[in-house]
């Protein structure tokens, strides 16, 4: 086996070993060769090589979503690890974890005119949860730095597993880069009494799980019961969320009480026929009649999860006087309706357990409301389809129940995201978007990293403006035959059309809109991909009813709906639905 020379990167090495982290993201580089053959020729790692460090984060990304562990990104100096941003911070607001390995020169030759340098230490700035610079180690000399740079390994790893999120360091290299040895260097043979070994972590682990049985002794958590005990109208709104996370029995048991609601989103992954999914849906009717949105607000409001989508669920917390807000379980707590009193750093399913037993029930009519609200919407959602053209709308709901049970859905941002959450979900399906920072910037190839760490079929609903910006993601050797794409092109960024403003200047279209004429067919045959094409429901239905075969390659569907129509579409449907609850 091929070690290589350079001291620091054996450290690396048998660190990342120990630490239990196989998925390495590598993009081509010179500076990071002695990574580069180390990680390549251990068959301890899995490796990945993506020349686009854009795409190769987000391909990481969708990695350590579905693994659960950090994934390793290793990239060259220079500018290579500025392309990292976007998905550094997309893994810090979604608590995903990466661990960030840039190769870069020495201290002492940057800033003065060497080539491809620049000030990389400290780069991802607030958006990292641990940054550090490591020693570089080339002589005996240089030797004591070798517990200097564990310390900050070992850091580096932990903060990445236990907090959840990003984190990097910078690793210096002299020339020569493309040495190597047969064995690891004597001078790290007590590693094992230096770093952090898995075994460590379990028990730190461990020592954590024991806090948590004690959650309930802790002030915040008495705050909340108190809370929840005076409590009426209670309100519990997950945002993004892994499937499985909370316990459906749980769930079911929340949703036979009168005085709670439960709100969830399409990322949510919760399924309930008590459970409010469409929350714009529900709401946005209501909005020009505020004493009709009375009935429907909370005096307690819980949250669990990731963000939430919704903004019009957003605005109506955000106003309501009084209102008291908890966060609980181990995602971090966002004050997002400026109403957040504390937060409760226990497991989810414990901490709702505990308060809906044996607690008393409110005879609140709450819950009753919504759902009756609800039952309206549903009605008015069916009757409003089947008197739409062919658009975006009309191509949801063609394409959303056509998606094979026990898939992995991935939407792309903006409005892809946005009309699946106007649609009941298949439960058997698992939802993820990259709503941290709520980008379009690697939603395909976070997609196709997720794929690859799941082995499970994967489709993204996606739409061109998200797709063309991110179409180095197809530049890619490991996307499964069984992925599927469904590209919704509009000729333009469509959620533009829908925000204030004039829609008919040459400024719109240019530079809001960004109106094109591209189509996905030449990409799909540069990279290898299978297409077919649909420009009305007819045609998408022939396309879905062998989409999903069997097949040797990956497949694109690209669906053309009217630019003009869509965005009016969009609008008047909720004054549709606002009629028909009239009516």
């Amino acid at each position: 086996m091929k070690i290589p020379s350079k001291l620091l990167a054996q450290q690396l090495l048998l660190s990342c070993k120990k630490w239990g982290l196989h998925n390495v993201v590598i993009s081509p580089g010179s500076r990071n060769a002695p990574l580069t053959i180390g990680f390549t020729n251990d068959p301890f790692f899995t490796c990945y090589s993506i020349v686009d460090e854009r795409a190769a984060a987000f391909f990481g990304l969708g990695l350590a979503q579905q693994s659960g562990k950090p994934t390793i990104l290793v990239c060259t100096s220079g500018s290579a690890v500025v392309n990292y941003l976007p998905a550094v911070t997309e893994a810090y607001f979604s608590e995903i974890p990466l661990v960030v390995l840039s190769a870069d020169r020495p201290l002492h030759k940057v800033g003065i005119g060497d080539g491809q340098t620049i000030y990389q230490a400290g780069v991802f700035g607030q958006h990292c949860l641990f940054s550090g610079v490591l020693r570089g180690v080339e002589s005996n000399a240089d030797l004591e730095a070798i517990p200097v740079n564990q310390q900050r390994i070992a850091q580096a790893f932990t903060v990445a597993s236990q907090q959840h999120g990003p984190v990097h360091l910078n690793v210096p290299f002299e020339e020569p880069l493309y040495l190597t040895e047969g064995t690891y260097a004597p001078e790290l043979s007590d590693l094992e009494q230096t770093v952090t070994t898995q075994h460590e972590v379990e028990l730190e682990r461990l020592d954590e799980e024991v806090m948590e049985l004690t959650f309930r002794e802790s002030e915040n958590y008495q705050t909340l019961e108190r809370a929840w005990n005076s409590s009426e109208r209670k309100m519990i709104l997950v945002g993004v969320l892994d499937p499985g996370v909370l316990d459906q029995e749980l769930l079911n048991r929340f949703a036979a009480r009168k005085d709670i609601v439960v709100l969830s989103e399409s990322t949510s992954n919760l399924h309930a026929n008590h459970f409010i999914t469409a929350i714009d849906q529900a709401i946005a009717p209501l909005e020009k009649t505020p004493e009709k949105l009375e009935c429907l607000l909370p005096d307690l409001l819980i949250t669990v999860g990731g963000q939430v989508i919704s903004k019009k669920i957003k605005k109506l917390l955000r106003g309501i006087n009084g209102l008291r807000h908890f966060h609980i379980g181990n995602t971090r707590p966002l004050d997002t309706y400026f109403k957040l009193v504390c937060h409760v750093p226990a497991p989810a399913t414990e901490v709702l357990a505990l308060l809906v037993v044996n607690r008393p029930e409110f005879q609140s009519d709450l819950q009753a409301q919504w759902l009756s609200i609800k039952l309206q919407r549903i009605h008015g959602h069916r009757e409003y389809l089947d008197v739409i053209p062919w658009s975006d709308f009309t191509a949801y709901q063609t394409l959303l129940p056509s998606i094979p049970d026990g898939s992995l859905l991935h939407f792309g941002n903006s409005s892809s995201i946005r009309y699946a959450q106007l649609y009941e979900q298949n439960p058997s399906i698992h939802v993820y978007c990259n709503r941290g920072t709520s980008g379009i910037d690697g939603c395909t190839s976070t997609s196709i990293g997720a794929a690859v760490a799941s082995g499970q079929r994967t489709v993204l609903i996606t739409g061109d403006i998200a797709f063309f910006y991110d179409s180095n993601a197809l530049w890619n050797q490991y996307v499964p035959a069984d992925y599927r794409m469904i590209l919704i092109n509009n000729g333009g960024g469509g959620i533009f059309r829908i925000l204030p403003g004039d829609k008919h200047t040459d400024e719109f279209q240019d530079y809001f809109e960004t109106t094109h004429g591209l189509e996905a067919s030449r990409l799909a045959t540069m990279y290898g991909f299978g297409y077919d094409r649909a420009s009305s429901d007819r045609e998408l239905k022939v396309a879905l009813s062998r989409f999903y075969e069997p097949s040797t390659k990956p497949r694109i569907l690209e669906i053309f709906t009217p630019r003009m129509v869509n965005d009016e579409v969009l609008l008047e449907y909720f004054h549709f639905l606002a009629r028909n609850a009239q009516g």
